[in-house]
C-alpha cells in the first residue's frame, strides 16, 4: 500500500481530477526547487510513501501550509493507494534519495533502494481518483 498526505483545501480537486503532479512554485514541498538541481522526473510526478505515519506529517505539513496560503480551514487527509493498481514502469526515486547519492540520472532499481532508504518513491504520471 502506497500512501499520500495532502489537506483538505486540495482534496475535492484531487477527487476530480486524480492526483496529478502541481506546478513547482504551488507545491507544499518546494524548499530549495528551485536551487538545488533536481531530477528530470520531479516535474511529471506526483509523491508517495510507504509509510502511513510519514503521510500523516506530509498532511499535516500540508494542511498547515494551505491554512497560511488560502484559508484557515484546511485539515491533514491521506489518500491510499493500493500497490496493484499503479504501473510499475512510472515509478522512480525520491528526490531526497538521489540528492543523498550526489546525483540526478535515475540508474535501475533505484525506486527499490528509494523504498528502502527513505520510504518513498515519484509516480511519473496521474493517479485517477477511482486508484485510491
Amino acid at each position: 500500500m502506497f500512501y499520500h498526505g495532502t489537506s483538505s483545501f486540495r482534496i475535492v480537486q484531487i477527487l476530480k481530477e486524480g492526483l496529478k503532479p502541481q506546478p513547482l512554485e504551488s507545491r507544499i514541498w518546494n524548499k530549495n526547487g528551485f536551487t538545488h538541481l533536481r531530477p528530470k522526473h520531479r516535474a511529471t510526478s506526483v509523491y508517495l510513501t510507504v509509510s502511513m505515519g510519514a503521510a500523516y506529517s506530509f498532511a499535516i505539513k500540508a494542511s498547515s501550509i494551505d491554512s497560511k496560503r488560502h484559508c484557515n480551514c484546511s485539515i491533514p487527509i491521506v489518500l491510499r493507494i493500493p500497490y496493484k493498481v499503479l504501473d510499475q514502469s512510472r515509478f522512480f526515486p525520491d528526490d531526497d534519495y538521489l540528492w543523498h547519492q550526489k546525483r540526478t540520472v535515475v540508474q535501475p532499481g533505484d525506486w527499490l533502494r528509494s523504498i528502502k532508504e527513505t520510504h518513498r518513491i515519484a509516480y511519473n504520471g496521474t493517479i485517477p481518483p477511482l486508484w485510491f
